[in-house]
């Protein structure tokens, strides 16, 4: 469990510096240009949910994330999870999950600041922890469907 708490709260740190230096450095819109071709860093303000959906529905977001998120703990807690695997995509995905419900709490909006060329979205170091996190979990569920006791 110390891993999987560690971890958590590394996800969360490293993405809240990354916001911080892109709120305190770059202003809503601009792009600069970074030595990986592909990548560009974009300060975009997300006041919805994933591609911008659900803009303005901020209290919703708040409150649901909070529960998917409190569900996943006790989840994990009281079903003493042992597989490591799985303990790290919760932990990646959990870790994601909060800390763009803390933007979403303290600021009104998520930061987002991770343009790829081949992907138009502009996303977080957060909302990639969450959706590599989460398919972590579906392949270490599907291939130890029949061993693994959760």
């Amino acid at each position: 469990m110390i891993l999987f708490t560690l971890l958590l709260l590394s996800v969360f740190v490293v993405d809240q510096i990354f916001k911080y230096l892109i709120r305190a450095n770059i202003k809503p819109g601009d792009t600069l240009d970074t030595f990986i071709p592909f990548l560009r860093i974009t300060y975009v303000k997300n006041t919805g949910a994933a591609f911008g959906s659900m803009s303005g529905m901020r209290i919703y977001l708040i409150i649901f994330s909070t529960l998917v998120i409190a569900s996943v703990i006790y989840y994990t807690l009281k079903k003493n999870i042992k597989n490591g695997y799985l303990l790290i995509s919760i932990a990646l995905a959990l870790g994601g999950a909060v800390s763009n419900l803390y933007d979403r709490i303290f600021y009104g909006f998520i930061t987002d600041y991770i343009k790829l060329t081949f992907f138009p979205p502009v996303c977080n170091l957060a909302d990639y922890c969450i959706c590599f996190g989460t398919v972590l979990v579906l392949i270490t569920v599907l291939k130890n469907n029949k061993t693994l006791k959760i």
